[in-house]
């Protein structure tokens, strides 16, 4: 087991094949052979099945991939998060809109 923070990453090497790997110390890794072939949202999916292999995976013996583009970490998440800032609701205007027109001078 190796004490090196990583991520779990996916990337492409040039093609449309999106590729599980692992990223430490500003180096993209590949995925060992047991992990090939899935993406991050199986692994996630399925992460007792694969905690165990994680936990005690040693990522500085993986290989570097030299010339890995970086892509996003989920493909076709199931679920998108947004946050925004709170319109004022059609009252509050209304209650504004009030207060402005008692004040005008008659």
């Amino acid at each position: 087991m190796t004490s090196t923070t990583w991520s779990l990453v996916q990337y492409s090497t040039g093609g449309d094949e999106v590729r599980l790997g692992f990223s430490a110390d500003g180096l993209v890794r590949s995925a060992p052979a047991e992990l090939a072939g899935l993406d991050t949202m199986t692994v996630l999916r399925d992460w007792s099945r694969y905690k165990a292999l994680l936990t005690d995976l040693d990522v500085d013996a993986l290989p570097v991939v030299e010339d890995a583009t970086l892509l996003a970490p989920l493909t076709y998440p199931n679920t998108v998060l947004c946050a925004g800032v709170k319109a004022p609701t059609r009252n509050s205007w209304r209650s504004r809109q009030r207060t402005c027109s008692r004040s005008r001078p008659t």
